[in-house]
C-alpha cells in the first residue's frame, strides 16, 4: 500500500508540475489573446520563457544532493506554481508582457524542480509508466478544464484561478504520502582505481 501511495504522490507531482503548471498555458493562449488582444509573438515569447524556467529548474537541481531532505524545497515549489497560476489571473486585466514573462519562467522554473525530484523518486521501473503517467492526466485535466470553461463562457482570468486550484490540490496529493518523505541516504560508492 506504501508503494502504491508513493506512487500516487509522484504521479500527482508530475500531474501538478508539468500536466498542469506548464501545459495549462497551451490551451489557454487563445482565449488570453480574446480577452487581452495578446499578439501571437508576445504569447510565444511567454511561452519561451516558460521553457526557458523550466530548463534553469532542472539544471539547478545538479547542485542539489541525490538524497537528504528536499521537502521544503519540494513544498516551496509546488506553492511558487500556484502562486504564479493565481497571479497569471490577477495580471492578465494589466496586460503587463513582462509581467507574464517573469511569471511564466517562475512556473516553468518550479516546475522543473518538482520534475526532477518527482524523477528521482520514482525509485523502480515498476513505478516509471505509473509515475508519468501523471504528466498525461495533467495535460488531459488542463484542456478538459480550459474545453468546458470555455463552453461555460468562463474567462482566461478565471480559469487561471481554477486551474491554480487544480494546482493546489494535485500538490497536496503530491506531498501525501510518500513524495515529500525524507529520502534515504544512498549507500557509499567505491573510490575509482
Amino acid at each position: 500500500m506504501a508503494g502504491r501511495g508513493k506512487t500516487l504522490s509522484i504521479a500527482a507531482g508530475f500531474a501538478a508540475a508539468i500536466g498542469v503548471g506548464r501545459f495549462v498555458y497551451t490551451p489557454l493562449l487563445p482565449l488570453i489573446g480574446a480577452d487581452t488582444g495578446l499578439a501571437p509573438a508576445a504569447g510565444a515569447a511567454i511561452a519561451a520563457a516558460n521553457y526557458l524556467g523550466y530548463f534553469a529548474g532542472a539544471a539547478l537541481t545538479i547542485a542539489v544532493p541525490r538524497t537528504g531532505d528536499h521537502r521544503g524545497l519540494l513544498r516551496a515549489s509546488l506553492l511558487a506554481i500556484v502562486a504564479s497560476e493565481a497571479a497569471m489571473a490577477l495580471e492578465l486585466g494589466a496586460a503587463s508582457v513582462p509581467v507574464w514573462w517573469l511569471l511564466r519562467f517562475a512556473a516553468g522554473l518550479a516546475s522543473g524542480i518538482v520534475f526532477v525530484h518527482c524523477s528521482r523518486a520514482i525509485g523502480s521501473s515498476a513505478r516509471l509508466a505509473r509515475g508519468f503517467a501523471g504528466v498525461g492526466a495533467g495535460i488531459a485535466a488542463s484542456s478538459c478544464l480550459v474545453i468546458a470553461g470555455r463552453a461555460a463562457g468562463l474567462s482566461s482570468a478565471r480559469l487561471w484561478l481554477i486551474a491554480a486550484g487544480l494546482t493546489a490540490i494535485l500538490g497536496l496529493l503530491a506531498l501525501h504520502p510518500g513524495l515529500a518523505e525524507r529520502a534515504a541516504d544512498a549507500p557509499p560508492r567505491a573510490a575509482p582505481r
